[in-house]
């Protein structure tokens, strides 16, 4: 039976190879390796896998399986060492990049050196054409096939019947609006300095605009998976006040996710992979920059296609409805596990 490795080190990583997993665990002999974040990712999700201990020894393995399929992420380099591995051993790769932005920072080891797999998969035309352009000078292959977690998102979809329903058990029906923050890890992280804000900075512009606002409104702060139950309280803390009864804060760690996007009547947050579900659920969403020391590299924000609150006069419109939401919808998404398992079997069949 062909073999495939597949390893992921990054929740965002994680999630969009656990559909291709699980398809190709019932054709492919699959070991699963994981590291960081990922190990929570897929213990949530059934994943059997085997954390990565000794590098060494694991990037010896790669020369036993006929396929190696990985995540992007950043901060760590041992996607780039196996993407190099597999080249040198003569075994066929595909990484799978799941954002519209920051290219660069997944493919840079740090010493001015850019590393690729064999075969990139990203999810749309926007993503493909700007990883060409960028990168023209690299030998490396770019496919757009969609993304396995964004399908099952969009077959996820509640009906208007089931919304009301939900917005019902989660006691939401007395709020005039439901708002969700969805926070990235920005506080400590290096893009801190390069945003020169973090995630509860541009969260306390929101609260206090929201404060203006004559409405009841339930407001659920997202953590990111890399967010510490302990730093989101005291932060917070800091920032909202008891005495504003007309805002009721809530620090999500009990409700799904995806369900909280679909009721939301608004989505927040920073250039976050959240405000692309929003998209896809046709919820209004916007990326929260004010005071960036530089321009969005967000590639959905620079089409247009999310809107950038870059000025408080930007966040007060979106706010206040003053700004037409978009209608885009991103292509190729309901036939991405099949596009990517003809992609696989094709790959392992040419060996």
């Amino acid at each position: 039976m062909r073999t495939i490795l597949f390893f992921a080190r990054d929740p965002g990583g994680a999630n969009s190879l656990i559909d291709i997993i699980n398809a190709c665990s019932e054709v492919y002999d699959c070991s699963v390796y994981a590291k960081d974040f990922a190990c929570t990712s897929f213990t949530q999700t059934k994943i059997e896998y085997i954390e990565v201990g000794d590098e060494n020894d694991f990037l010896a393995r790669v020369k036993n399986y006929d396929l190696v399929f990985t995540g992007t992420s950043y901060g760590d380099n041992l996607e780039h060492l196996i993407w190099e591995k597999a080249q040198e051993v003569g075994v066929k790769c595909i990484a799978y990049l799941d954002h519209w932005m920051g290219y660069e920072r997944f493919f840079n080891n740090k010493q001015e050196k850019y590393i690729f797999p064999q075969y990139l998969i990203v999810v749309d035309n926007i993503a493909k054409d700007y990883v060409v352009q960028k990168f023209s000078n690299h030998n490396f292959d770019v496919i757009a096939l969609g993304s396995t977690f964004l399908e099952k998102l969009l077959d996820a979809a509640l009906t208007k019947e089931n919304l009301v329903q939900y917005k019902s058990k989660l006691n939401l029906t007395a709020f005039d609006e439901v708002i969700v923050y969805a926070a990235e890890k920005i506080k400590g992280y290096e893009a801190e300095g390069r945003y020169g804000f973090n995630e509860y900075q541009q969260f306390e512009k929101l609260y206090k605009y929201l404060l203006k606002q004559n409405k009841e409104i339930k407001l659920f702060f997202i953590p990111h998976p890399k967010h510490s139950r302990y730093e989101v309280e005291l932060e917070l803390s800091n920032i909202v006040l008891e005495k504003n009864k007309n805002i009721t804060v809530t620090i999500n760690t009990e409700y799904d996710k995806n369900l909280l996007v679909q009721v939301a009547d608004k989505v927040f947050g920073i250039n976050t992979m959240v405000l692309v579900e929003a998209l896809i659920y046709k919820v209004p969403s916007c990326s929260i920059q004010i005071g960036i020391q530089q321009d969005s590299d967000f590639q959905l924000i620079k089409k247009d296609i999310i809107f950038n609150a870059d000025t408080d006069e930007k966040l007060r419109q979106f706010i206040c409805n003053q700004v037409a939401v978009s209608g885009y919808e991103i292509k190729n998404i309901e036939n991405s596990l099949s596009n990517l398992m003809t992609l696989i079997n094709n790959m392992i069949d040419d060996e």
